[in-house]
């Protein structure tokens, strides 16, 4: 379920959305049938006000590193991340990351 969450003003932190694409069914050769999932993770990472934007480029490279080397993890292929929005959010400043994945439900 939902938590509260109180985010320390001090501290970066991040809101992970995962955003569903439309499923397409295929046939494989042999005639099995898999389902096929398209989708984004989209990471908003928040940071301490008045810290610029080095720490926020950063964290930002960090996460597009890690994302990049997943390579196929238990049927969900994961493609290129990218920074797609950089902005001041209240008292934060966020970077939003999206990268893109792709799930089979027979790898």
């Amino acid at each position: 379920g939902d938590e509260s969450f109180t985010p320390d003003h001090d501290d970066i932190w991040g809101r992970c959305t995962i955003l569903w694409g439309e499923g397409v069914a295929r046939e494989n050769i042999g005639g099995d049938t898999s389902d096929e999932y398209p989708g984004v993770c989209q990471v908003d990472l928040f940071h301490p006000p008045r810290t610029g934007d080095g720490a926020a480029l950063a964290a930002a490279d960090a996460f597009i590193t890690h994302f990049k080397s997943l390579g196929t993890v238990s049927g969900v292929t994961f493609g290129v991340p990218s920074i797609t929005a950089q902005r001041n959010e209240g008292p934060h400043y966020v970077s939003t990351l999206r990268g893109p994945f792709t799930f089979d439900s027979q790898p």
